[in-house]
């Protein structure tokens, strides 16, 4: 990664940067290690069977390697009390696996997973808007407005699984939350607003409202009428809203004195706190996407 900085006048700040990640991901786990090791009970890859790390596998259980590139830049400009941030960040994400061509019958119709069944996972690309404004309203009184959109890759254990472990548990027809190649970035939007107030030489009190709305969270859904058994995959369905406000009294030090009072209200809310929240439904009661909100864990 790498960033410059360039002061292009009194008035105008520049900067600029870029951001590339290969990532070496490898993964086992034994369901029940108290029994012996089969496929049905040992998701892998990057592993052989016996646990041993290798890059050796075929494409059943090959070794990962995502990839994130990004592209940023910022500018600041201060005139006459007036302070503008803008800035675009460019991200671009290459999962650098294969997911199946048709979720309705992954197997193929032979039942048996092979290359054929198989196609190169989605790339992404995302352009995020930032900005942030602040003016003063008199001598004593600033206020600030910030707007901007950012993207998230998934989780990575979210994303990828051994497909022979795969292919043993959905012709079992047991239950269990699938990784996804299909995944898209998670997006966030927001908003806030706020003014500072300076009280006197040594007292100011700052307010704050914020807004974010966050779609394509990851959560755990069920794909029926499949062949051979119905399943349970990772799909971008949650959503949900933060909402709240901050609000700041600070003192500077006066006759040996610093007071630094801060309090937030904050509400959440959405259709899952977290990407297995879903799973008794999923598993039990499968009735498609949540559609209801209600306070998320960390409300």
């Amino acid at each position: 990664q790498g960033d410059l900085t360039k002061e292009v006048d009194k008035w105008w700040t520049a900067k600029a940067g870029v951001e590339f990640q290969r990532h070496t991901l490898r993964y086992f786990r034994d369901l029940d290690a108290t029994k012996d090791q089969t496929p049905n009970l040992v998701n892998r890859y990057g592993f052989d069977d016996s646990g041993k790390v290798s890059d050796d596998q075929s494409f059943m259980n090959e070794t990962k390697h995502p990839i994130n590139f990004s592209l940023y830049s910022q500018n600041r400009m201060e005139w006459v009390g007036l302070i503008i941030n803008a800035g675009l960040r460019f991200d671009y994400y290459d999962y650098n696996t294969q997911g199946f061509k048709n979720p309705q019958q992954p197997l193929g119709e032979d039942q048996v997973i092979d290359e054929g069944d198989l196609k190169d996972s989605e790339t992404f690309a995302r352009l995020s808007p930032r900005l942030g404004i602040a003016f003063p309203v008199s001598h004593k009184t600033q206020m600030r407005i910030n707007y901007g959109k950012f993207y998230q890759r998934p989780l990575l254990q979210d994303l990828y699984l051994g497909l022979d472990f795969y292919q043993a548990r959905v012709t079992a027809g047991s239950y269990f939350p699938f990784a996804s190649p299909l995944l898209e970035p998670e997006k966030t939007t927001q908003y806030e607003v706020g003014i500072s107030h300076q009280l006197g030489d040594n007292v100011a009190v700052d307010f704050s409202a914020y807004y974010k709305d966050v779609q394509d969270l990851t959560q755990v859904t069920h794909i029926s009428n499949v062949d051979p058994k119905a399943y349970d995959i990772f799909s971008n369905v949650d959503y949900g809203t933060i909402k709240g406000v901050d609000v700041a009294f600070l003192m500077r030090r006066t006759r040996n004195i610093r007071l630094d009072f801060r309090y937030t209200l904050s509400f959440a809310t959405g259709t899952g706190s977290y990407a297995q929240s879903n799973y008794i439904i999923a598993w039990q009661n499968p009735g498609g996407e949540p559609k209801t909100t209600s306070p998320l864990d960390y409300d």
